[in-house]
C-alpha cells in the first residue's frame, strides 16, 4: 500500500507576516514648527516582511531513497520596503517625486541551501558564496511623474 501523506510543495512559505506603516501631510496640512510652516504635500510607506522559511529536500551521505520530500525548511526571511513621495503643485500641473527603496537594511535572506548539509550554498567564505543563494539586496529607485 501507499501511505497518503502531504508534502509542501517548493514555493509554500507556511507563515507571513506583514507590517505596514503609512504617513501622508496633505497640502497646507503639514505640521508648524515655532511658527514656521514644514514640508507639506508628501508621504511615507514602509513594509515590512517576515516569512517562514521554504521547503526543500534534503540529501546527503545519510539520505536513502526514501528521503521525504521537501521535509526541511530554509531560514526564516525578513525585509523592510520604504516608499515616499512629494509633490509639487506648478499652475495645473503637478510634479511628483518618488523614492522607492527595496530591502532598506539589506538584509541578506536565503534563497537556497546546500541539500547535503542545510547551509547556505558556498563554503562559508565571501569569496565562495553563491549570489543566487540570497535574494536580492538593496535596490533604490527615483522617479519623477507629471499630472496635468
Amino acid at each position: 500500500t501507499i501511505p497518503i501523506r502531504e508534502w509542501p510543495v517548493s514555493w509554500n512559505v507556511r507563515n507571513s507576516i506583514k507590517f505596514k506603516l503609512d504617513l501622508r501631510i496633505q497640502r497646507r496640512q503639514g505640521p508648524e514648527l515655532f511658527g514656521f510652516k514644514l514640508m507639506d504635500n508628501w508621504g511615507v510607506n514602509l513594509m515590512w516582511h517576515i516569512e517562514s522559511g521554504k521547503p526543500y529536500t534534503p540529501g546527503g551521505l545519510a539520505a536513502t531513497q526514501f528521503t521525504t520530500p521537501n521535509s526541511a525548511r530554509t531560514p526564516y526571511r525578513n525585509w523592510i520596503n520604504l516608499r515616499a513621495n512629494k509633490d509639487f503643485p506648478i499652475g495645473k500641473i503637478r510634479l511628483t517625486t518618488l523614492l522607492e527603496i527595496n530591502n532598506l537594511l539589506n538584509r541578506r535572506n536565503v534563497r537556497a541551501v546546500n541539500s547535503e548539509t542545510g547551509d547556505t550554498i558556498g563554503l562559508g567564505r565571501d569569496r565562495d558564496i553563491n549570489p543566487a543563494a540570497y535574494q536580492v539586496g538593496r535596490s533604490v529607485m527615483f522617479g519623477l511623474g507629471f499630472e496635468w
